[in-house]
């Protein structure tokens, strides 16, 4: 009977423990000695654009700015794990199979109210795909296991962590946009 309880019990608090370690997956910047978190942002379209001898697309998100302001150096902490399936489909970028390595950061082009993400360009010269990567600095480390923290450097403008997949910075799926002022 003891053995029966003491199981019970400890499959009780082991799926406690192992919820509450996920609660914090996704990506939070430090505002002072406090994390929040930053919210995942879609686009609201895919606007493309072309000429004979060349066309580009740019994913759109609304709005001109971040509410997620940083001064000089943007830090954040990524938290990588396990989550509820719902939770995983929506942030499967901070799964355990990917790490801080598999993020950058991309700026935005503020136009008439909106944030644009260039995805894609082509012309009789070439083409690419993916988010350019924005020409910041970017440090890396491990602070725990599954939890990096990742500062950014660079110049005054509207910025976002973009998940790497398959060596693209795709942002089809949502980004963690953030302000250098």
């Amino acid at each position: 009977m003891k053995r029966g309880t003491f199981l019970v019990l400890a499959l009780a608090l082991a799926g406690t423990i192992a919820h509450a370690q996920t609660d914090s997956l996704g990506a939070y910047i430090m505002a002072g000695d406090s994390a929040v978190e930053v919210k995942m942002v879609k686009p609201s379209q895919n606007r493309t654009t072309s000429v004979v001898v060349a066309s580009k697309s740019s994913l759109v998100f609304d709005g001109e700015t971040s509410p997620y302001r940083a001064k000089g150096t943007a830090v954040f902490r990524l938290h990588y794990g396990i989550a509820d399936p719902a939770r995983m489909a929506k942030y499967f970028m901070f799964s355990p199979s990917f790490s801080a390595e598999d993020m950058t950061v991309a700026k935005f082009t503020v136009r008439k109210g909106n944030r644009l993400l260039q995805n894609s360009s082509a012309s009789v010269l070439g083409s690419s795909i993916g988010a350019k990567k924005a020409e910041v600095e970017i440090e890396r480390r491990g602070v725990a296991e599954g939890v990096y923290e990742v500062r950014v450097t660079g110049e005054p403008g509207e910025y976002c962590l973009v998940p790497v997949m398959y060596g693209m910075a795709v942002g089809n799926s949502g980004v963690f946009p953030f302000t250098i002022e």
